[in-house]
């Protein structure tokens, strides 16, 4: 009995110990980037220097490679900022994000007079006479996954309970979130919406429809676009969306986050191509770390860079990304746009203005 007790107080007092450790940590990491910040240092190095002394070099070694080699390929740096001032109500700060509903919104928020083809000619006219001959405009539409398992998990046990408990697991015992969760059925639902939605904009208002799509490597991702482009898009003749592992949630700690196999998603999606380079198992989620918004800032600019609008992308001057709150919040802050929260299965347009300079 004696061991017993024991044994369980030694259990107890090494999950505290586990906890303040996180909690530790992430005050460590919050004051190491402050302080780089005040001695502006360069953003990639502090990265690297935060997750080197603070956490699992994986993420940040990955991405800093990775990152250095795009740039020597290319030989370009890309400066991004949000032309989306006037054209949409969620570029307005006087916004209200926690009250804005797209899907009663006028043209997903758009404010301009003429409509979708007012934004059509302005792109074509800032496309073709742009103020300097290396700054390229392109309207993005990005999508939020619908309602998925974990979030489920969130609502029922709320955030705080989650990040420090329940998100480490699998499952509660009663639904299952990790790895990789499936869409709820109110998920799916919410995908389907928005197919009606887009089917409406098509059909009554000459939406501008996105010629290339890129998705997540995540199930409750590529279920979305499945179930949004349903009959809208013919993946044979149109083409599939790109998975792009760049895409994906925040890495690391939650389980949820850690994605399947490149089997399974090629079996599951076989009309889906996948990117060059993308690992059978994942190799950058570790449970005793979490990246930082800093680190996936790195990784969104990247996609920007690679595919939007780089060498490895097309030509497209409207594109469909598919992917996660923390994924939305990256891209918004790359390009300089306010903070702007999208609920599960939620859509915001942004036009984006890229400067390319030469290396």
């Amino acid at each position: 009995m004696l061991f017993l007790l024991a044994l369980l107080t030694a259990a107890a007092l090494a999950t505290v110990l586990y906890f303040h450790k996180r909690r530790d940590s992430g005050s460590q990491n919050k004051r190491l980037l402050d302080s780089s910040r005040n001695n502006g240092s360069d953003s990639l190095n502090n990265e690297a220097k935060l997750t080197s002394q603070y956490g699992s070099m994986l993420i940040t070694q990955a991405l800093l490679k990775s990152r250095q080699h795009q740039q020597q390929k290319s030989r370009r740096n890309i400066t991004y900022s949000n032309a989306g001032y006037g054209v949409f109500a969620q570029s307005d700060p006087d916004t209200d994000d926690t009250q804005f509903n797209y899907l009663t919104a006028r043209d997903f928020g758009l404010v301009l007079e003429g409509s979708w083809r007012e934004l059509q000619q302005r792109l074509h006219s800032l496309n073709r006479n742009p103020p300097t001959p290396n700054t390229r405009y392109k309207l993005l539409f990005l999508a939020r996954h619908g309602q998925g398992y974990h979030n489920l998990a969130i609502e029922i046990y709320g955030q705080k309970a989650w990040d420090d408990y329940w998100s480490l697991l699998d499952t509660d015992g009663n639904i299952v979130w990790g790895p990789d969760p499936e869409l709820t059925p109110l998920g799916t639902e919410q995908a389907k919406r928005n197919n009606i939605a887009w089917r409406k904009q098509i059909d009554d208002r000459d939406i501008l429809v996105p010629k290339t799509h890129y998705v997540s490597p995540f199930t409750r991702a590529l279920d979305t676009y499945k179930e949004t482009w349903n009959r809208l898009r013919n993946d044979k003749t149109d083409g599939g969306p790109l998975v792009v592992e760049d895409l994906r949630e925040t890495i690391g700690v939650h389980t949820c986050d850690r994605r399947r196999t490149r089997s399974y998603i090629r079996e599951r999606y076989p009309g889906y191509p996948i990117e060059d380079g993308f690992a059978e198992k994942d190799e950058l989620w570790t449970a005793d770390y979490r990246e930082t918004p800093e680190e996936q800032n790195v990784r969104i600019r990247r996609f920007l860079d690679q595919y939007v609008f780089g060498d490895e992308g097309d030509d497209a001057v409207v594109v469909g990304v598919t992917a996660h709150s923390g994924t939305i919040k990256s891209v918004l802050e790359v390009i300089g746009h306010r903070k702007f929260n999208v609920g599960t299965g939620g859509i915001i347009p942004v036009l984006v203005k890229a400067v390319v300079e030469d290396l």
